[in-house]
């Protein structure tokens, strides 16, 4: 039996951030991939908001409708090869609460888009790419950078659409 892949993707919850997730699983050979797709959100310093965090709550208000449509997309498109597909919090840009949230996810790669924009999806969102990249270093954690389609991104930075993802003319292994 193949060992499980654990793959770890940011994203800001928009159907643009996931042109990497599809980029990467037409590219890999992996056959078994637990994806996990982390977004940065910085905890409240409100005690009270402290002591009630409920991660599925903060994940829910962040979600916008056509990710999670396009989430199932992807887990149906590459299910003999996808495990599992999930969201996570990352919730501070610390060093050693990165490296202490890749070593308890026991994550095996972490896949970076070289285009560094992002979409502040919820009031407290942060970018994990700079934290991510500094800390897989220090762990020897592989990253392994995708070019986000840059036609997609200039074209569609006001529309976040599935269609638009899923039918690029550069895609490859595309089956329509």
């Amino acid at each position: 039996m193949t060992k499980t892949k654990r793959t770890l993707i940011p994203t800001d919850f928009t159907v643009g951030s996931l042109t990497v997730v599809i980029d990467y699983l037409s590219e890999t050979s992996d056959t078994a991939i637990d994806l996990i797709l982390a977004h940065g959100q910085k905890s409240s310093d409100s005690i009270t908001e402290l002591l009630g965090f409920d991660k599925h709550y903060h994940l829910e208000n962040g979600y916008r409708p056509d990710f999670l449509t396009a989430c199932q997309i992807i887990k149906t498109r590459f299910e003999d090869r996808v495990n599992d597909l999930y969201s996570d919090i990352i919730s501070s840009k610390n060093d050693a609460y990165i490296r202490n949230y890749l070593k308890g996810n026991k994550i095996d790669t972490v896949i970076l888009p070289d285009d560094t924009s992002y979409s502040k999806s919820v009031e407290n969102s942060f970018c994990v790419l700079a934290a991510l990249r500094r800390n897989c270093l220090k762990l020897n954690i592989p990253i392994l950078e995708i070019a986000k389609t840059r036609t997609y991104i200039e074209e569609n930075r006001s529309e976040d659409s599935i269609r638009k993802i899923f039918f690029r003319k550069n895609l490859k292994n595309a089956t329509y």
